[in-house]
């Protein structure tokens, strides 16, 4: 019960529109670089349906300084791949992977450490297929009380039903 409503709240967190969910980050409208209450700044990183190492760069630095030490991007796993197929004029590879001293990889894109969340769109015209920043600084999650069970032995004789809530928004 936990893991599915862990996946119905990350749903919301990202698309939700506020209204018995919580609002989620991409709802927000389209803000410039000067601070605006309501709003979260969209830069254009790529051509319509598709992903450019420029447009990856000027995401990079639209951010303002002091929420770059702990920016990371967030995407679908299918975005990343089309980021990792980027390459220069000498059909080089533009981005890579890193890997730890233990060899385990890990995802990043131009040296930011990448979270995946299948909640996020595709890449396609018009769509905010990735987002950068800090996200501890941008987006607050409250969880009120946790995951509620609560156990009713009266409604049918002879079973016993539980009921699983829990109370979120962001």
């Amino acid at each position: 019960v936990a893991d599915r409503i862990t996946r119905k709240e990350n749903t919301d967190f990202v698309s939700g529109t506020g209204t018995t969910k919580a609002r989620g980050f991409l709802t927000y409208t389209a803000g410039s670089a000067t601070y605006a209450r309501g709003s979260i700044e969209q830069v254009n990183s790529g051509t319509s349906a598709a992903v450019t190492a420029n447009g990856t760069l000027d995401v990079m630095g639209a951010l303002k300084e002091i929420y770059q030490p702990n920016a990371v991007w967030l995407m679908k796993r299918l975005t990343y791949t089309a980021f990792l197929k980027l390459k220069d004029t000498s059909n080089q590879f533009l981005f890579g992977i890193d890997f730890l001293k233990t060899g385990i990889a890990v995802p990043t894109l131009a040296g930011k450490r990448v979270v995946f969340a299948d909640d996020m769109p595709a890449v396609a015209a018009n769509a905010l297929a990735a987002a950068y920043g800090d996200f501890a600084e941008g987006y607050t999650i409250y969880d009120r009380l946790g995951l509620i069970v609560q156990r009713d032995p009266f409604t049918a004789k002879g079973f016993v039903k539980f009921y699983t809530y829990k109370r979120t928004g962001g």
